[in-house]
């Protein structure tokens, strides 16, 4: 009788590692694709507009 308590009592702790284990998994992979994509974009901001070909004006606003 015991014993059965006893194998419940792991099993019951064993799915509950597992889920957490996924859980977890989880949010590191989505956190990492979260920073992945905010450096990708301070990458971005931080680049040099490309420069215009040569005979092209660029488009001024009237003051």
């Amino acid at each position: 009788m015991k014993l059965q308590l006893a194998v419940a009592v792991i099993m019951e702790c064993v799915g509950t590692a597992i889920v957490v284990a996924i859980v977890a998994t989880l949010m590191l992979l989505g956190i990492g694709m979260v920073v992945n994509q905010l450096l990708r974009l301070r990458k971005w901001l931080n680049a040099q507009p490309p420069e215009q070909p040569p005979g092209e004006q660029a488009d001024h606003p009237l003051e």
